[in-house]
């Protein structure tokens, strides 16, 4: 309800500044309550996005912690137009050579043409696709034959429309799969609506667009057979795809597998560059800028900082997984910047040491990040610790610092509410001051009128 506020008419005072003036006295808990839990919030953001990057941290860390990233294969094949080729860890190294002479198809076949796909066409029956009925009706158009071909569950093909010029349509009907096994049977099912489409003639295929057929190529003289084109059974961790095969004789290819240190080497660096993230993003939000002015949300948090400790310890530990000379990961190539250089407190990586190592001495370099004593595990453990959903210190701590804002909310919502009936108060009291002195007001210019009356009375 809102309120007549007589400012001073009467009195001549700023009732409204002074009102304001008392209030600004009366809300400084409420603005400190209110600092306080910006701040809070800015705390419990900054854990948060903590949380996230040492998740990051610890997805890198497990792929480091992986035996097949050191283990990695990759395969180099000397034309890859006409073929395509993948290694997994488990792949041997060596060459391979593969002539291939054909590649697996799709049966398709077609039907005759005609001057309309909408018009009905008057045939009716129950024909067969691969043992699956199709319920024809008189009233169908080439279009309706084709959509109740597709519509069927399990039939294996898929019929499309092909207008091969104006006013020329042709029902196409392919295979689903390739491979020799995968070719259509048709069966007119005591009608004759195939061969009225011109897809049979006489029981057998009128015209075969495409034969059904497997691949066939050989590997290192081996001939070999399949029904499809991506072939993983062959070579032991190596997928071959079949792109092109001559109209005659064969096509020859090289494929190479080879060790790919580029993969362990690129965990290596992912990790580091998320490593470098955590430390930059903590230590920015622990420090002070002499700038602004201004502290970070975390200055005065003591976790933050062993967390930025703790991570550079795992770091320059002893490693026992390491062989012959090598014995901790400055060994390889990674090393915290020195005080007084623009790397201070961050995770270096020398590329061409680590590589150098990995060539002399992979089993050793692995050992020492792979497996439970190794620097991967190590740091999936660690961060496991802090980000725990359940359990870990960074959940306990966003609960912790939720509940005090939940807190400080209620707080500052009750202060308002308190604040309002006082200030609601002040200027009830300050319009009370008013027509009091309103009311003195006029009764002393009723008194004064009073005295003039007598007085002229009496002259």
């Amino acid at each position: 309800m809102s309120r007549l506020n007589i400012a001073g008419l009467i009195s001549g005072l700023d009732t409204k500044s002074i009102v304001e003036q008392l209030m600004a006295l009366e809300r400084r808990p409420l603005y400190l309550a209110q600092q306080r839990q910006t701040r809070l919030e800015e705390v419990n953001s900054a854990w948060k996005d903590i949380n996230t990057r040492l998740s990051t941290l610890q997805t890198k860390a497990q792929k480091l912690s992986d035996p097949s990233t050191f283990d990695a294969r990759k395969a180099a094949v000397s034309d890859s137009a006409i073929l395509q080729a993948s290694a997994t860890s488990e792949a041997e190294t060596g060459t391979y050579t593969i002539e291939v002479s054909g590649l697996a198809t799709k049966h398709t076949v077609a039907g005759n043409v005609l001057a309309s796909a909408t018009e009905s066409l008057g045939l009716s029956g129950n024909p067969l696709v691969n043992g699956q009925e199709v319920a024809i009706e008189a009233t169908d158009s080439l279009s309706a034959i084709k959509d109740k071909i597709n519509a069927t569950a399990g039939i294996g093909v898929k019929a499309a429309i092909v207008e091969t010029a104006p006013g020329q349509h042709r029902l196409v009907i392919t295979a689903e799969k390739t491979g020799s096994s995968q070719a259509i049977v048709f069966d007119e099912n005591g009608g004759t609506v195939w061969n009225d489409l011109g897809i049979l003639i006489g029981g057998a295929i009128k015209d075969e667009i495409q034969a059904a057929t497997n691949s066939v190529f050989t590997v290192n003289g081996l001939t070999i057979e399949r029904e499809g084109n991506v072939i993983s059974d062959v070579i032991g961790g190596v997928t071959l795809n079949l792109l092109k095969a001559p109209n005659s004789g064969t096509l020859s290819v090289t494929v190479a597998v080879e060790q790919d240190l580029d993969v362990a080497v690129n965990a290596v660096k992912d990790m580091v560059s998320q490593f470098n993230s955590v430390i930059a993003f903590i230590s920015e939000k622990s420090g002070y800028d002499p700038k602004t002015r201004i502290t970070g949300p975390l200055a005065a948090d003591s976790s933050a900082k062993r967390i930025v400790t703790e991570l550079r310890q795992k770091i320059t530990d002893f490693v026992t997984g390491f062989s012959g000379e090598l014995g901790t990961l400055a060994d390889v190539g990674l090393t915290t910047g020195a005080f007084g250089t623009a790397d201070y407190g961050r995770l270096t990586l020398d590329e061409a040491k680590l590589r150098e190592q990995l060539t002399k001495d992979l089993d050793g370099v692995k050992s020492a990040f792979t497996g439970e004593s190794g620097i991967g595990q190590k740091l999936v453990d660690y961060v496991e610790g802090y980000t725990n959903s359940v359990s870990g210190i960074i959940s306990e701590k966003s609960k912790s610092h939720e509940r005090q804002i939940k807190g400080i909310e209620d707080r500052i919502a009750e202060m308002e509410r308190r604040l309002e009936q006082r200030e609601a108060r002040l200027q009830d009291e300050f319009t009370r001051l008013e027509k009091a002195m309103g009311q003195f007001q006029s009764q002393s210019n009723w008194l004064s009128q009073q005295l003039t009356s007598l007085t002229g009375f009496s002259e």
